[in-house]
């Protein structure tokens, strides 16, 4: 049987999913379970196509229930990852205008992605972009199968916590132009150091540069990344003067001086200067990308206009008494450093004394035998920024607290915080608050209604 159509199939790996015409499940084999069970039933609601895993349960199983509807494969993920290409290559012979855009980095990707986004859907042309942080080598080819086929530019985030991950997800994506928001120590646990992190993330670069046409944008504010051979196909932002991009900060706004040409942009939403820097970088592919001049009143608008949406990893919420910085998704030491400075920074300029913030740390994991090393280095971090009501949470709580100096109250577990401190933002008068940490924590919790009353 024609297994996969790129025309019509519409692929999907959810059983829980509703069933939509032309549709093929494919049977993804995780650690503890073998998809295949759900096909039996998928296909009394009117599956049409199923991909699995070929073993000998799976076929005297299936087979008993409809063998026509089956195809057996060494590997469904691989499958998976094939049919993706598949669409790819169809789409792309399509129109010779069509691109795929890649962003990564080891903090602010999914941010930057949403950026990017927001930017292309001022533009007429249809776009299609990796929902949440669906980046993995399960995500990337989904967000390929799911694409509209008359889409006409496809942005793709990838992620990585092992060696080699980006070179395959790029083997998929076959990126056209791109950049690498930065390279700091995340998942150290599997890399063990940055210089690893850096070959991973670079292979971006090196997928994007060694197209005829490929454009890569080039972060030369990051230590590591500045050091990239340059060529004909980059295009180098940062804040030296030397730039072929230079990144002019300010609060609330920044500028882009381009060939000698300074743009100025409002972006009163985005309140930290890495996210403003992000921002920058997004609009700098799109300015090279799409350089016709009545493009750029409409990029400059939607600038303006951006405003992170309310999933995003990183997001400011509040009311008139109280304002919250809430990144429960995700933390290592270089976000966390970030995120404490930018936040920091924004207290002063909207002058508010340090007194009234609060700082709540959630455990940086997947940093492995660095982990009490890198905890301790925060605490210190937190210390030198003068702050005082400083609380820390999980199983590393203690090391941060001996960097800060053991001043802080440290809580094994999120709900002893709660317990111990509901209502307690307007007792102690608290007029902000930074809460940050691994996404196992899920510290949005405490964004409730009996401790910081602001949703």
């Amino acid at each position: 049987m024609e297994v996969y159509n790129p025309i019509k199939d519409q692929v999907f790996t959810d059983s829980r999913l509703s069933l939509s015409e032309n549709n093929l499940f494919v049977a993804l084999v995780g650690e503890h379970h073998d998809a295949a069970k759900f096909v039996p039933d998928l296909i009394a609601r009117g599956l049409q196509k199923a991909v699995v895993t070929d073993t000998k349960e799976n076929r005297k199983i299936l087979c008993e229930v409809c063998d026509t509807k089956l195809h057996f494969v060494a590997d469904t993920t691989q499958y998976l990852q094939m049919v993706a290409k598949q669409k790819l290559s169809y789409w792309r012979n399509l129109s010779g205008e069509h691109k795929v855009l890649a962003i990564t980095g080891s903090n602010g990707k999914t941010s930057s992605k949403e950026m990017l986004a927001w930017l292309l859907a001022g533009m007429k042309n249809k776009f299609h972009a990796t929902k949440g942080n669906l980046n993995n080598h399960i995500g990337v080819p989904l967000t390929i199968l799911e694409m509209p086929i008359d889409s006409k530019t496809l942005v793709l985030e990838m992620g990585t916590n092992h060696p080699g991950e980006i070179e395959l997800l790029c083997s998929i994506g076959d990126p056209d132009a791109g950049y690498i928001t930065n390279v700091g120590q995340s998942h150290l646990e599997f890399f063990h150091n940055e210089d690893n992190v850096f070959v991973e993330k670079t292979a971006l670069y090196r997928s994007v540069v060694a197209k005829p046409h490929g454009l890569f944008i080039l972060n030369t504010d990051d230590i590591r990344l500045k050091n990239l051979k340059d060529s004909n196909r980059t295009v180098s932002i940062g804040s030296d003067d030397s730039n072929d991009i230079v990144f002019i900060d300010s609060n609330s706004s920044f500028s882009l001086n381009l060939s000698g040409k300074e743009i100025k942009l409002d972006c009163p939403a985005i309140p930290e200067r890495h996210n403003r820097y992000n921002m920058a970088m997004a609009l700098s592919l799109c300015l090279k990308l799409w350089p016709q001049a009545e493009l750029l009143e409409n990029f400059k608008e939607r600038v303006a206009k951006y405003s992170p949406p309310r999933n995003n990893r990183s997001v400011f919420l509040g009311n008139k008494d109280l304002t919250i910085y809430l990144d429960a998704y995700n933390a290592n030491p270089s976000s966390m450093r970030a995120s404490l400075e930018g936040f920091v920074l924004w207290a002063k300029n909207k002058k508010i004394p340090t007194s009234k913030l609060w700082f709540i740390l959630g455990d940086m994991n997947e940093l492995g035998d660095l982990a009490p090393n890198y905890h301790r280095e925060i605490g210190k971090l937190v210390a030198s920024l003068g702050i005082s009501r400083v609380f820390f949470i999980g199983r590393f709580g203690d090391f941060y607290n001996q960097g800060f100096g053991g001043k802080a109250e440290v809580f094994s577990h999120r709900d002893e915080f709660i317990a111990q401190y509901s209502q307690a933002g307007k007792q102690w008068g608290c007029s902000a608050a930074f809460i940050k940490g691994s996404r196992t924590l899920q510290l949005e919790q405490l964004v409730d209604i009996t401790l910081f009353p602001v949703l």
